[in-house]
């Protein structure tokens, strides 16, 4: 009797743990999802994103099918495909893609999604959830009949975006910073879309704020269909050319705005003939606000002012004296208080300090400063350093954590000494009286092509000048070239005599050559000029008749 209730008790105990185990089986899934992969947002205009996730099946069966009819999304429609030929046996895993799409114009909404996973023919199942958010996407584009979405035909494109000055990212802008934008413009549709503005501006973060700045027009122009062009715009982060104080202008972030509208040309089509075509684009933009920030802007040269903000455009010569502006801005929002500016240069024998004093917060101090490039410096770019100090110290930038350095290249020519050797003789002439030429050879001993000024002096007590010529020549380094000098001699002069040759260059004298001509002395001929001997003759035939009158005469009166 033990023995038959030991055995029931047994096959009781066998009975109840083989019932747990198959509900267990039963209860417990056979298939896992996980490893979500999704985007946290979404563009309302995007049209579809897609999503991933790992699907897992433990389960017993071979070639299993686990469908995902009964997922579902509260915004727009899902499709994820059917896993086909999942084997338990081996713990196999495959990596599922679903879609989501069709949630146009819900802006500001949430897509609430949940994925249902069930095998074929068996009621057990899974599933997950997980949810996106819709960003609006604003347009600047609207039609009279109150539509404001983007026509098909014109797309416009902000391809991007670049900072000179002080901006560390093409998003991030400095006060002062040029800002360069390259837009190009498609015309995606079949008929050509003429009369073309192109506009641009500045909204706030909240893209349904006031305009900060107005759409400003670029240009006019027509596409063709499938033609497309690409337009630059520049303009400086400042009060001038953006028309908004520097003041409020800074610490915040904007939308750099371009919109381009036209009109659809095509004779034939009726219903689209002359309606409007639109498209719009933006970027986020933010413009830095420090406590402490001061540069130096605007240097010009004798009026001129520097590309890309320190380079001289024209070349400079040696012995110039110049005249630099530049401006002191205070772009941050802090005052700042005894303020000097060091201008170096030690091959320019120039160290400087000027005394700028106080700077307020969002407003410039202007300097100018006179200087001369020496004589003999090495020809080539040099550079003028100027340091921002404030009481002695160098004054440190917030935004860049660097000290207040800038520098001016400039590059310069001319600058070899210039070098000559005169050789001189008499050519012609010497004779009181008459006209002396004298042949100067002049050569150019310098390194450089040099145009001199050949002068004479010297010889105002006993000549005249009649000409120089040349009286300028240029020549290559080593060439040489005569120049002749005449001068008419005056009639009373004799012996040596004495003049200076000079040579000037860049209205610099160069070389002084003294050179002594013999002058002989006028004979009677001489005396009266150029025509002396017919003078003489005609003076000697009129005293013999004199002579001959008055022995005429005394013997009529002995008569």
């Amino acid at each position: 009797m033990k023995a038959k209730t030991l055995v029931l008790m047994t096959l009781s105990i066998l009975a109840l743990v083989l019932t747990m185990g198959l509900m267990s089986a039963v209860s417990s899934s056979v298939f896992t999802i996980t490893d979500v992969n999704v985007p946290t947002s979404v563009a309302e205009d995007a049209g579809s994103f897609t999503f991933t996730f790992n699907l897992t099946y433990t389960g017993t069966s071979e070639d299993m099918d686990i469908s995902f009819d009964d997922s579902t999304t509260s915004i727009g429609g899902i499709s994820i495909p059917t896993a086909t030929g999942m084997n338990g046996s081996i713990d196999e895993s495959k990596i599922i893609t679903g879609t989501i799409s069709n949630f146009a114009n819900q802006g500001g909404n949430t897509i609430n999604v949940i994925i249902n996973a069930t095998t074929t023919g068996d009621s057990r199942d899974d599933e997950t959830t997980f949810s996106v958010s819709i960003t609006d996407v604003f347009n600047f584009c609207a039609y009279d009949d109150g539509t404001t979405t983007n026509d098909a035909n014109l797309k416009v494109d902000i391809r991007d975006i670049t900072v000179s000055g002080f901006g560390e990212e093409d998003n991030e802008w400095v006060p002062l910073d040029e800002i360069e934008v390259e837009i190009r413009v498609d015309n995606k549709g079949n008929y050509d879309v003429d009369d073309i503005s192109l506009e641009w501006g500045i909204v706030g973060d909240d893209l349904n704020e006031d305009w900060v700045v107005e759409f400003d027009e670029i240009d006019e122009f027509n596409l063709k269909d499938g033609d497309r062009d690409t337009f630059i715009i520049t303009f400086r982060v400042d009060e001038d050319d953006l028309d908004f104080n520097l003041e409020d202008l800074v610490g915040n972030d904007y939308n750099l705005v371009v919109r381009a509208t036209g009109t659809i040309d095509d004779s034939d089509a009726g219903v689209l003939d002359e309606k409007e075509s639109c498209a719009s684009d933006f970027e986020q933009v933010s413009i830095v606000k420090e406590n402490d920030f001061l540069i130096l802007d605007n240097f010009q040269i004798e009026g001129i002012s520097l590309e890309d903000g320190k380079f001289y455009p024209d070349k400079l010569s040696c012995g110039s004296t110049l005249q630099l502006t530049a401006d002191i801005w205070n772009i941050g929002d802090s005052e700042q208080n005894d303020i000097e500016l060091r201008i170096y240069n030690s091959d320019f024998g120039i160290d400087e300090i000027l005394e700028i004093g106080d700077v307020d917060a969002f407003d410039k101090e202007s300097i100018s400063f006179e200087f001369t490039i020496p004589e003999g410096m090495e020809e080539g770019w040099n550079t003028l350093e100027f340091t921002i100090q404030e009481d002695g110290d160098i004054f440190e930038n917030d935004y860049t954590d660097e000290d207040a350095e800038f520098e001016v290249l400039i590059d310069l020519e001319n600058c070899a000494l210039s070098q000559a050797l005169v050789s001189a003789s008499l050519d012609e002439g010497g004779k009181a009286g008459r006209e002396l030429v004298v042949r100067s050879t002049i050569t150019n001993t310098g390194t450089k092509s040099t145009t001199y000024l050949v002068n004479a002096v010297g010889y105002s007590e006993w000549a005249s000048l009649i000409n120089v010529d040349p009286s300028t020549t240029t020549l290559e380094a080593g060439q040489s070239a005569d120049v002749l000098i005449t001068l008419k001699v005056n009639r009373d002069v004799s012996g040596e005599r004495l003049f200076n040759i000079e040579v000037l260059s860049e209205g610099e004298l160069v070389v002084s050559q003294p050179l002594s001509v013999s002058v002989e002395k006028a004979l009677i001929g001489d005396i009266f000029g150029d025509n002396g001997l017919l003078t003489t003759l005609i003076i000697g035939i009129a005293l013999i008749l004199v002579i001959i009158i008055i022995v005429l005469a005394v013997r009529v009166a002995r008569r």
